[in-house]
């Protein structure tokens, strides 16, 4: 068993390798600056005007943030999401890529693509009922990032969105394969992030893995929630508890497979200012930073940092993840 151990680690080191070189920083960036923990990203809010015109998208709030942190410009990773709720309002979203790339063709993108929608089960999607949508979507990407990163399907161990993989996991492997296959042959520089839940929520998300072959790095979306335990303690649940990080570094390793963090961030379901969870999540991604490809900050609702609600876990976060010693 042990050799199966070192096996997979080799492989999935030379993989991160690979991965991280096709992720490049804006060329300049002072050799002294601090580097954050591994590939850092976010997800922002859009930025506009109180009657909503806009003032730059998404990207106008990135470039704020690198500012504040004395980051290199463009050297956060991006997350957005590519319609969520109705197969309408995917296709009413093919002109954002492009947008992107208008206001900043050096971002690096993260693109969360929904697997089904709300009235579509995963074994409609799986026999190609969808691929036309799918396919817009993909081509949409394909144009302005071609080597963006695609997070399909993510979260699918919980019951919240309805490509729920609980009791039907081999519809959503089949789905999450047949996007796959849309997507590659739209850019076959695409790489693709698996990102289950932490914790128990609904289904083991072990059983909805949809294979190697289609898989680029493994990851979990983990947030600071309410909790009757100690911060310590609830730390402590998140690590070594079901589904938690521990259990991403093992199942990782076991396939091979670089790690990442799709979303992390404080506040959820109005929990509680929580500077020590932006202390051991800082610490975990440093420890395992030559094992991570990136991590994405959930800068909006419910975790902003600049909210006004969580004071002193955005000083720890300005101070431990900034590009240079403040």
């Amino acid at each position: 068993m042990s050799r199966i151990y070192r096996r997979a680690e080799m492989k999935r080191r030379a993989l991160l390798l690979t991965f991280a070189l096709s992720l490049p920083f804006a060329a300049g960036a002072s050799a002294a600056a601090r580097p954050p923990p591994a590939r850092m990203g976010m997800f922002v809010r859009w930025a506009q005007e109180p009657d909503g015109t806009d003032r730059g998208g998404r990207e106008a709030f990135l470039r704020a943030r690198e500012e504040s942190l004395n980051l290199p410009p463009s050297s956060l990773v991006a997350l957005d999401y590519f319609g969520v709720d109705s197969w309408a309002e995917m296709a009413k979203y093919n002109w954002i890529p492009a947008y992107w790339r208008q206001k900043n063709p050096a971002r690096k993108l993260i693109w969360s693509i929904a697997l089904t929608m709300k009235g579509t089960a995963l074994k409609e999607v799986a026999a190609g009922a969808r691929d036309a949508d799918f396919e817009v979507a993909a081509k949409s990407i394909a144009a302005s990032q071609p080597d963006a990163i695609a997070r399909i399907g993510w979260e699918m161990n919980g019951d919240w969105f309805p490509w729920s993989a609980g009791g039907v996991e081999a519809d959503y492997i089949a789905a999450y394969r047949r996007v796959v296959g849309i997507f590659r042959k739209a850019s076959p520089r695409f790489t693709f992030a698996w990102c289950p839940g932490a914790g128990r929520p609904n289904s083991s998300p072990e059983l909805a893995y949809p294979g190697d072959d289609v898989v680029d790095t493994i990851g979990l979306d983990i947030y600071d929630a309410p909790s009757a335990l100690a911060p310590t303690e609830a730390w402590k649940s998140g690590l070594e508890g079901p589904f938690g990080l521990r259990w991403l570094e093992n199942f990782a390793t076991l396939h091979g497979k670089p790690m990442h963090i799709g979303e992390w961030g404080v506040g959820l379901k109005d929990a509680p200012d929580n500077p020590y969870f932006v202390d051991k999540m800082s610490e975990w991604l440093r420890r395992h930073a030559g094992a991570i490809a990136f991590h994405v900050y959930f800068d909006a609702p419910p975790s902003e940092l600049d909210s006004g609600k969580f004071p002193k876990s955005r000083e720890r976060f300005m101070k431990l993840f900034s590009g240079a010693p403040r």
